[in-house]
């Protein structure tokens, strides 16, 4: 197995290069990992001899935080790996070393089986982490409204304070509660199009233009004042993203949008990221600022 399998997807690449020390980055990279290393054997039968290269796969194993994401018994066997091959260094002919290794299990040496025995039976003794079983245990008793309820004491309260921790639920907010007035809210804040609408008259300076997916082909980028942004009016995550500096890029970027369309369109409902409308919009040079606001019935943050 030569470097961590990093996936190929659009999304997949992204996020692990904007998360790359994320627990749950991690854990899918341990699991594809495991179930690279579980090709070599498909029976209590099997047995192979698995070599893991690359600065990358060896770096992510050889860390205690991330073998702990690993099955009981792979992580002893990579322990058993990582220490093998520093036994292999040894010596003034290290291939030959890490041959004769390979060569105990393939030929199933008594003793080496003996050994590998005796070290899988340590895997029973590794402790698994028990903390997403408690989270399941504890959801379970959880005794949330029903959503006919929940909808209803919103409309005595006559008041709608809402948090979420996912732009998921936006599909769920617009078909409940839309005589809350957060639906209008919402699509002025997401829609980047009609958010900027709403500047036009603080920063009529500040250019946009609104486009469908089908009309990519017949913008006249000669027009246009460069650099400029090309992106989804509602995203998320950057995805689909664009910048364009020279009238020679478009083709390429238009190209690159239309493959990246088909991917990305699976990944998120419409209401979160839709590419059946794109803003363009000129390049604003300087530091990125974000905004997090939080409003409240009685103030806003």
């Amino acid at each position: 197995m030569d470097g961590i399998p990093r996936g190929e997807s659009l999304f997949e690449r992204y996020v692990n290069k904007a998360r790359p020390g994320s627990r749950l980055i991690r854990s899918a990279m341990a699991q594809k990992i495991e179930q690279g290393i579980g090709r070599g054997v498909r029976s209590g039968s099997d047995y192979c001899v698995i070599i893991l290269i690359g600065n990358d796969l060896v770096q992510f194993l050889s860390l205690k935080e991330n073998q702990e994401l690993l099955s009981p018994q792979t992580r002893i066997q990579i322990e058993m790996g990582l220490s093998f091959s520093k036994q292999a260094k040894e010596g003034p002919d290290p291939i030959k070393n890490l041959l004769d290794l390979m060569n105990q299990c393939l030929n199933r040496n008594s003793n080496w089986m003996k050994y590998h025995q005796t070290m899988v039976q340590k895997a029973k003794e590794i402790s698994v982490e028990l903390l997403p079983i408690k989270l399941a245990e504890a959801e379970k008793r959880l005794n949330p409204l029903e959503e006919a309820k929940f909808i209803e004491l919103i409309k005595e309260k006559c008041e709608c304070t809402l948090y979420s921790n996912s732009e998921n639920s936006i599909g769920w907010i617009l078909e409940n509660l839309g005589f809350t007035g957060l639906p209008g809210k919402i699509e002025l804040f997401k829609n980047k199009v009609k958010f900027r609408e709403l500047l036009q008259r603080l920063y009529p300076e500040l250019y946009f233009k609104s486009v469908i997916f089908e009309e990519l082909d017949e913008i006249r980028v000669e027009e246009i004042e460069k650099p400029f942004i090309i992106k989804p009016a509602v995203g998320f995550f950057s995805l689909g993203v664009h910048k364009v500096s020279t009238n020679e890029e478009w083709d390429s970027v238009r190209k690159s949008i239309k493959a990246e369309a088909e991917d990305i369109k699976q990944l998120y409902p419409a209401q979160v990221l839709n590419v059946e409308n794109f803003i363009i919009e000129g390049n604003i040079e300087g530091t990125s600022l974000r905004l997090t606001l939080i409003s409240t019935a009685k103030e806003t943050l």
